[in-house]
């Protein structure tokens, strides 16, 4: 049984295939898997950058947030200085001047780091920093009076899981203070 030639297009086709006749059969079919193949070729390299992005860029904002800290203490620290060293008349020693500086780091800290209470110094990027973070205060050989140190072990908990890119093993600040 034959069509009958009302219902067929100027191409032979029925009226109800129109999408054929709008739109011309593809010339060569063979290339109809190639955008996916492209794809899969591309995919790793587009993940990679992403990856890179952000892990560095945590890196970055945890060291800036942590010199920050570190910079912070000290100077909150100089009130504890001036008003109990060099104003009162009983004198400080060097230890509980480092003491101080540790307390007010500490206390930046907490300010900037999530989840921070009196016993804790809370999380950053998920990573507990009560773990993680080392900090120390020492006598500046130089003729200031400390040397603030913050040590943050990465290699042992990375903000994100690592894979091949290289990272430092610990993010390491240190800030100074002169008087």
């Amino acid at each position: 049984m034959s069509i009958p030639n009302r219902f067929l297009t100027p191409h032979g086709r029925r009226a109800a295939d129109r999408e054929h006749v709008l739109r011309p059969p593809l010339a060569g079919r063979w290339q109809t898997g190639s955008a996916g193949i492209e794809f899969v070729l591309v995919f790793p390299l587009f993940f990679m950058i992403f990856y890179a992005i952000t892990n560095y860029g945590l890196i970055f904002t945890a060291a800036q947030l942590m010199q920050y800290a570190a910079e912070e203490g000290l100077r909150r620290s100089i009130d504890y200085v001036d008003e109990e060293c060099l104003f009162s008349a009983a004198s400080c020693s060097s230890d509980e001047v480092r003491q101080e500086v540790l307390n007010e780091t500490r206390a930046v800290i907490g300010n900037v780091a999530q989840g921070s209470n009196a016993g804790s110094l809370g999380t950053l990027f998920g990573q507990s920093l009560d773990d993680a973070l080392t900090i120390t205060a020492s006598e500046d050989s130089s003729g200031g009076c400390c040397v603030l140190s913050l040590v943050y072990n990465y290699a042992d908990f990375p903000f994100v899981p690592p894979l091949v890119l290289p990272v430092p093993a610990q993010l390491n600040i240190t800030a100074n203070l002169s008087l």
